[in-house]
């Protein structure tokens, strides 16, 4: 297997136009403030340990902004080894087939190997015009755990990608 297709794994470094992306929720901090990130906002749930996120149009604020919300990103910290914390993707796309087939989301933090899915079932449910995703997470280390609809590529790890694969469809 050639590993030079995989993402690199590493803790995403904040940027500086994204310094509005951190949000802290009781005791838990999430944030988005790095490439390929896409939270709009985040906010208490009806307990403390449910939290409500909100995701940012697909390329949002670009010239490509699109009216879906297809994925999400976002890293965590804050917690203790044992905490757990249910989350609600609460705005989106419609995905009912992906989710009645038992897809999950994935997590990683730095000690992992790998990007694994989550353990939990995921509920999936339409809210008016939104759809919601709602999984729990047991935290089992203090190491900030980033969470995303699919083991994501950043925008930079695509461009070199693209490069990569460009030139293999050439020959």
């Amino acid at each position: 297997m050639d590993h030079q297709f995989y993402p690199r794994k590493k803790i995403p470094c904040s940027e500086p136009d994204k310094q509005d992306a951190v949000w802290k929720v009781g005791k838990y901090v999430f944030r988005a403030d790095f490439d390929s990130a896409n939270l709009l906002y985040v906010r208490q749930g009806n307990s403390n340990c449910e939290v409500q996120l909100w995701t940012r149009q697909d390329c949002q604020g670009t010239e490509h902004e699109r009216g879906t919300r297809s994925w999400f990103h976002f890293g965590v910290s804050g917690h203790g080894p044992g905490d757990w914390v249910a989350l609600n993707i609460m705005n989106i796309n419609k995905q009912g087939k992906l989710f009645g087939q038992d897809y999950r989301p994935w997590f990683w933090r730095a000690s992992m190997a790998e990007w694994q899915p989550v353990n939990s079932k995921v509920i999936y449910k339409r809210e008016d015009e939104d759809f919601q995703l709602r999984f729990s997470f047991k935290f089992e280390s203090a190491e900030e755990v980033f969470f995303a609809f699919a083991i994501p590529f950043s925008y930079r790890e695509n461009q070199v990608r693209g490069g990569v694969t460009g030139a293999l469809q050439k020959g």
